[in-house]
């Protein structure tokens, strides 16, 4: 396993565990995902969640998502990158 491959699945399993999601962990997966993947832009297993990332706050609020929905997102894109 590459290891900026690894580094973001270590992410996205600590958010999908976590209570409760700083930003910091968010820009950090956000960051993590692009350096391991620079045309994760365009990759299916990556659109849906680098937009979440872009519009995340802890709590959501108007046109932002909020930890659970993020979570679930997470967890999607790591069944994604175990196939």
């Amino acid at each position: 396993m590459r290891d900026g491959n690894r580094k973001v699945i270590e992410i996205l399993e600590g958010i999908v565990r976590a209570a409760s999601l700083e930003q910091a962990v968010a820009r950090e997966l956000e960051s993590s995902i692009l350096d391991a993947y620079p045309s994760a832009d365009d990759d299916d297993r990556f659109e849906d969640l680098l937009h979440m990332l872009a519009s995340y706050e802890p709590g959501g609020g108007d046109y932002l998502y909020d930890e659970q929905q993020l979570q679930e997102e997470c967890k999607l894109v790591l069944l994604a990158l175990r196939e």
